[in-house]
């Protein structure tokens, strides 16, 4: 019958010893008292009370508060070896911390650190002061509204030029944004949704109501205006919710609660390289070369900083 050797917190040189062991002795096996279930179900409790306590970050980048940490949470009473490592991604090179003992098999989990709502504006202050740029064109109007008392109205009446509407946004690898949107035609262009892009400060044209009657985007890599993969038209003076996602190089839209792009869509920003990140929100009723007018309403921004935070708990194999 195979040999059964029992673990009840060994110290590393015992570990050393018992990994040797059982290199020259394979016909042994470790046994604790911690089964893998368990182990995970304890792993994913531990992550959940870290992400509950909104400590991910902290624990993440001060290793003396996340050791401290996990002494508190098993105590010493407790039997079986356990062995614990934190891995993190996400942040700054210096501060990364990928160490895993060589010696450790277990279970582990990821969870993400999420913050900041970078901006919101719902007009009822009855003014544009919360925009970096609002050009002559963009007005505050009070007879068509969404909700509130208040929204905002964008006239582009020239050929030539567009009003601006403009809010500069810290640098998000990640987020969403959302808002009302109500256009005046659909045989015109209009740009709920015109982020620039880091690291170079591009446009990424990623929602468009385009002049044939359909939302779509701009394809930089094609070289043309596409419909998002479920097509979905527009009807002049109905309000639509819009809510565009970022990822890295990559975004959804939703429109009126349903996705449009299941898959999502990766294109490169209008000056053809590829985009990371999003620091600028730009709005315009239509486009330099047509006329057309926008409303829009409750526009909200949330920004994400996602810290993958991978705990490992487990024994020597």
């Amino acid at each position: 019958m195979k040999g059964i050797v029992s673990l009840i917190e060994v110290g590393i040189a015992g570990i050393i010893l018992m990994v040797a062991f059982l290199h020259f002795f394979p016909k042994y096996s470790i046994r604790s008292n911690w089964d893998r279930v368990l182990l995970f179900t304890k792993v994913k409790d531990t992550l959940n009370v870290i992400d509950n306590m909104n400590k991910t970050y902290e624990f993440a980048t001060d290793s003396d508060k996340f050791n401290n940490f996990m002494k508190n949470v098993f105590s010493p009473e407790e039997t079986g070896v356990i062995i614990w490592w934190k891995q993190i991604k996400g942040l700054d090179e210096s501060q990364e911390s990928t160490s895993i003992p060589h010696f450790t098999q277990a279970q582990k989990a990821t969870i993400v650190d999420v913050t900041d709502k970078i901006f919101e504006d719902d007009f009822e202050s009855g003014n544009l002061t919360k925009w970096t740029i609002a050009d002559s064109g963009w007005n505050i109007v009070t007879d068509i509204v969404k909700q509130g008392s208040y929204a905002a109205k964008g006239v582009d009446s020239s050929t030539s030029d567009a009003p601006d509407l403009i809010k500069d946004l810290s640098n998000y690898s990640y987020g969403i944004y959302q808002g009302w949107f109500r256009f005046a035609e659909n045989n015109s262009w209009h740009y709920p949704a015109i982020p620039s892009t880091t690291p170079n400060g591009a446009s990424l044209y990623a929602v468009v109501a385009k002049n044939d009657g359909h939302f779509g985007y701009y394809d930089k890599d094609a070289g043309i205006y596409k419909n998002y993969p479920i097509d979905t038209t527009y009807t002049s003076n109905i309000w639509y919710n819009i809510t565009l996602k970022w990822d890295s190089g990559t975004f959804w839209v939703w429109i009126d609660g349903e996705l449009k792009t299941p898959n999502g869509i990766t294109v490169s920003a209008y000056d053809g390289n590829p985009w990371t990140g999003i620091d600028k929100l730009r709005i315009l009723p239509s486009a330099s070369s047509t006329t057309g007018t926008m409303w829009i309403d409750d526009i909200k921004v949330k920004g994400y900083r996602v810290y993958s935070f991978t705990l490992g708990l487990g024994y020597p194999y």
